[in-house]
């Protein structure tokens, strides 16, 4: 049995320096209880503030890319429209013409025969 549970059952002795040696140690772990459910309620707090932190700052990044993929897409309609433009057939017929190019009038090919070909 703990010194305090003597002093409170033993009703003749009435030492105060006792009695407050008991009331104190229950003071500090009441205390001691109080300061662990602060500090516990501090670091909840600070691990809640860096995670909303954390999600801005994914939020913040996850617009600029969007930003350049929409940048992007339209680059590469532009960029589309201009291949096929550049493709028409009237504009590479006058383009050729600039170069003093020539059309054709009749195409000649070369025919071989199997028999000319060399075997191993």
């Amino acid at each position: 049995m703990s010194k305090c549970r003597l002093v409170k059952k033993n009703s003749l002795i009435r030492n105060d320096r006792a009695n407050k040696k008991c009331r104190t140690g229950s003071n500090r772990l009441t205390m001691a209880f109080y300061v662990f459910i602060v500090c516990l309620v501090v670091g909840a707090g600070v691990y809640y503030l860096g995670t909303l932190n954390k999600k801005a700052q994914i939020g913040f990044e996850t617009a600029e890319l969007e930003a350049k993929l929409n940048d992007l897409k339209e680059d590469n309609k532009n960029l589309e429209v201009a291949a096929l433009e550049l493709q028409q057939v009237v504009r590479v017929q006058e383009e050729a013409g600039k170069l003093g190019m020539v059309a054709t009038g009749k195409v000649n090919y070369l025919t071989i025969k199997a028999n000319d070909l060399a075997r191993r």
